[in-house]
Order: structure tokens, then C-alpha cells, then sequence
């Protein structure tokens, strides 16, 4: 738990210096949003610095607990942009402001593929459009992703120009 609590704090923080918001932690995966519920026209920029920046952080993070854990840490990160649907959600018993839509299913996909390829950010081509002036790329090969019918573009980030 300690390890958990040190990872969420040191990523929820890089997300927050960002301009992004921390929408839940499930498990050891955190989902984070840029542009809600307050939107910029830099929710794209601030979302893939912010990854950059959570790929530092992981160093540190390795670093403090080598010792303790034996072995370094590996995270993955998805970013996709599009229309979401947002707003306060649950029963009597619990509400929580939450995220959903296609856009959001579509960056958990994209996430998903970086399970095979360690310590990876990718980003969908409506994110590219958005930083290809500021981040360098690599393009994959066009990847099939669950649920959706055609191949989907995605680009590694590869850093800052």
C-alpha cells in the first residue's frame, strides 16, 4: 500500500502541475482527463507533457523503491481526444463525477496495447494533430483495436522538439 499511495500521489500531482484531473484509481491504473470539466484549447499538449513528465516520475519512484520491491516498475499510458460525456453519476448511496463515451473507451484501447510494449506513451491521430508541432513521434503501423472495425492510427511519443 505504501508503494500504491507513493505512486498515485507522485503521478495525481504531475497530472494536477498539468491542468488535468484525476477521475478514478482502479487498481494501479489511474484515469485522468484533460478538459473536463474545464476545457483549453492545450487539453492535448497538457495531456502528453503531462505523460512525459509521469515517465520522469517513474524513475524517481523506481529509485525509492528498488530496494523494497526488487525490481523497477513498468506503466503504459493512452491518450485519445474527443467528445465525452461528463457529470455527476451513481445512487442514493454514492455520487461521483465521472467520464464516459466512445473517446474514453478508445484511450483505455489504446492503453492497452502498451502492455506488451513497457514504459510506452501512445497517442491516437486526433491527439497527433493537436502537439505534432511540439512532440516528437513515431508512427506505428496502424493497430486493430477491440471494438473498433477499421485499423486505428497511433503514434509514440517519442519526446519534446
Amino acid at each position: 500500500m505504501d508503494f500504491l499511495n507513493t505512486y498515485y500521489s507522485l503521478m495525481a500531482e504531475s497530472i494536477r502541475n498539468h491542468k488535468g484531473t484525476v477521475n478514478q484509481f482502479v487498481g494501479d491504473e489511474i484515469f485522468a482527463c484533460f478538459g473536463a470539466p474545464l476545457g483549453s484549447i492545450y487539453n492535448e499538449e497538457n495531456a502528453v507533457l503531462c505523460a512525459l513528465d509521469m515517465m520522469k516520475r517513474l524513475d524517481k519512484l523506481n529509485t525509492l523503491f528498488a530496494g523494497k520491491l526488487g525490481r523497477n516498475i513498468e506503466i503504459g499510458i493512452g491518450i485519445h481526444a474527443g467528445e465525452v460525456v461528463s457529470g455527476n453519476t451513481g445512487s442514493e448511496d454514492r455520487i461521483v463525477y465521472s467520464i464516459t463515451g466512445d473517446t474514453v473507451n478508445t484511450g483505455s484501447r489504446i492503453e492497452s496495447i502498451t502492455r506488451d510494449y513497457p514504459n510506452t506513451i501512445l497517442i491516437s491521430e486526433a491527439v497527433y494533430t493537436k502537439v505534432s508541432h511540439t512532440i516528437r513521434v513515431k508512427a506505428w503501423e496502424p493497430v486493430q483495436l477491440k471494438g473498433k472495425k477499421d485499423p486505428f492510427q497511433v503514434y509514440e511519443v517519442l519526446g519534446v522538439k
